[in-house]
């Protein structure tokens, strides 16, 4: 009986091992649910990338067609005018005049955009 009240013995030697043995499971079950929660945490964020990135994919195709739909060529239609009235463009100077009016029309769009600049719009 002196051995039992002294220290415990042999039991409470195994009781600390079987209760370090439980601590480091819990441990490890702790470390793996939060490795299972990160993991699905990529998985959906991955899933949301794949559908933006899809989806942006789609847009490019759109824009795309739309700027194949748009390839308008004003020079193939003036081939097709007659002969005085082409010539008649090139004297009144339709070409010229047309490069200053679109000019124009540039600056004033690249002047908007300075701030606090209100050029009549």
């Amino acid at each position: 009986m002196a051995g039992e009240s002294e220290g415990g013995g042999w039991f409470d030697e195994a009781w600390e091992t079987v209760r370090q043995w439980v601590e480091k499971v819990w441990e490890w079950g702790v470390d793996l649910v939060k490795a299972l929660v990160n993991t699905l945490y990529d998985m959906l964020f991955d899933v949301f990338l794949r559908i933006v990135d899809a989806v942006l994919t789609v847009v490019v195709g759109v824009i795309g067609g739309i700027g194949e739909l748009i390839s308008w060529n004003p020079a193939e239609y003036i081939g097709d005018l007659p002969s005085e009235v082409s010539n008649m463009i090139g004297l009144i100077g339709l070409g010229e005049a047309t490069t200053i009016i679109i000019g124009a029309i540039i600056i004033r769009l690249l002047l908007q955009l300075i701030p606090f600049t209100r050029l009549g719009s």
